[in-house]
């Protein structure tokens, strides 16, 4: 699956401007611009999806006729696994301008709708061959398969919902190509900066500690990114909507929901980094049925990488929105190199439970202070930052449902270590919720809005 990933880079951004760009026109209601964009992205996408298809078919030719290579790779089931995998991202690559389209007129939510039946139907298509004793290649490519008929039921709406988008025009557009092309780079730097950024506390962990140490980080850091991806796709959902207000110049509301997702950011970090330093031991202790015991500095540094990337990710999303990531882009990408720097050095001289310092130092010295610099300098006069008593306050609430939780947790355990845990995330839950509520009236009174809205209801 990393593989996967490494081969999306062929997208070279692509898909993250065609969103800005068609949110930017729709905010300027220039259905014409969005259809030329369309138009071109669907040529630039197709001439990256034969980059992936020669790659591929490149590879396993080289595979099936050296079988000596084979042999060293160490598995009979590569070259169908290979075939898999580039289908799956010249997929992905083909029915990127359909989701494009959706998030870039603030339709979300069926983007959303069909990537989510697309993953389910998919792994039920995978479990089913799975159970005939298939290959991986098999197994893997049902799932492409599945993902496949989705998407071209999701194109079929699209097409329906928005046919003006795609009326005949000339897919050959030298300005369009330029502005795309350029946009995407901005946007490949951030995104190969991210996959370094996220792959440096492994390999460092892997490198200088020990293949063996590696589930120490992985499994924590698996648990705490699960609710953390809850943030990032929020803010993936705000994006669009921040390049269609940019486009009508209303940079005021840009730094409100900014200001705002920050607040319940910070508010929500909280709360799941308290019940994590507690509770997550234990947890995995019963998981791994005794056979993984992660030390408390490594779930600290846990909490260092993921919260700082989470935090990091608002800035992201914004700044992608607003089609200002120029200079963000290199900043990304400096973080990145940084990170396999400093999780390495951290490693070598603390133990891998210091990976997560490394980290977060590479975050402060590049992307902690470019990415709001440049935000800033983008919004003008008006600023998204907290004000300090707040973040005091919930410093107070995090400290105080900590303190509770660990005690909790060694009063239960005792009488079962399944209800230390219940009765202690109970605790670290009404403490902490309970004292934002008294210190930080403003962000309960916004958590409940949101969820009331989300309920479709109106705060009495």
């Amino acid at each position: 699956m990393a593989f996967a990933s490494y081969l999306m880079f062929a997208d070279a951004g692509l898909t993250w401007a065609s969103i800005l760009l068609i949110a930017q026109a729709n905010g300027r209601g220039d259905r014409n611009e969005i259809a030329a964009i369309i138009r071109t992205n669907a040529l630039l996408v197709t001439l990256s999806s034969l980059l992936v298809l020669g790659l591929i078919l490149g590879a396993y030719f080289i595979l099936m006729a050296k079988p000596v290579i084979l042999g060293a790779l160490g598995h009979e089931e590569m070259p169908g696994l290979l075939l898999a995998i580039g289908a799956s991202a010249v997929l992905s690559l083909l029915i990127s301008p359909i989701y494009g389209l959706f998030m870039g007129v603030q339709e979300m939510h069926l983007a959303s709708m069909y990537q989510g039946i697309g993953r389910l139907v998919g792994l039920i298509s995978s479990v089913l061959v799975a159970t005939t004793s298939a290959s991986l290649g098999w197994v893997f490519g049902a799932n492409v398969t599945a993902v496949f008929v989705v998407s071209l039921i999701a194109a079929v709406h699209c097409y329906l919902r928005h046919a003006w988008a795609f009326k005949a025009g000339p897919f050959w557009d030298r300005q369009q190509i330029q502005v795309q092309l350029r946009t995407g780079a901005k946007s490949l730097t951030m995104q190969v900066g991210n996959v370094l950024s996220g792959t440096a506390p492994l390999l460092a962990v892997s490198s200088f500690a020990g293949a063996a140490w590696v589930p120490y980080l992985s499994i924590p850091l698996a648990l705490l990114n699960a609710p953390l991806n809850l943030l990032n796709s929020f803010n993936a959902i705000l994006q669009p909507g921040y390049g269609e207000a940019m486009g009508r110049e209303e940079q005021a509301w840009i730094a409100e929901t900014i200001r705002s997702i920050l607040g319940l950011g910070w508010v929500f970090i909280g709360v799941l980094a308290s019940g994590f330093l507690i509770l997550a031991q234990p947890f995995i202790l019963l998981w791994t049925l005794g056979k993984v015991d992660v030390p408390p500095t490594m779930l600290l540094s846990v909490v260092l990488i993921g919260g700082s990337a989470a935090v990091m990710g608002v800035f992201r999303f914004a700044l992608t929105g607003i089609n200002r990531h120029r200079v963000a882009g290199f900043s990304e990408l400096a973080c990145g190199l940084s990170s396999l720097i400093a999780c390495t050095l951290a490693v070598k001289m603390g133990g891998f439970s210091f990976v997560g310092v490394g980290a977060l130092v590479a975050v402060l010295l590049t992307s902690g202070w470019v990415l709001p610099a440049q935000l800033k300098k983008a919004l003008g006069t008006h600023q998204p930052w907290l004000q300090i008593k707040p973040m005091l306050a919930l410093t107070c609430a995090f400290g105080v449902s900590l303190l509770l939780g660990k005690l909790a947790l060694t009063l239960i355990t005792p009488y079962g270590l399944e209800w230390a845990i219940l009765f202690s995330g109970g605790v670290i839950v009404s403490a902490y919720f309970g004292l934002v509520r008294l210190l930080c009236s403003d962000y309960w009174l916004k958590m409940r809005d949101l969820i009331l809205c989300k309920l479709g209801k109106t705060p009495g």
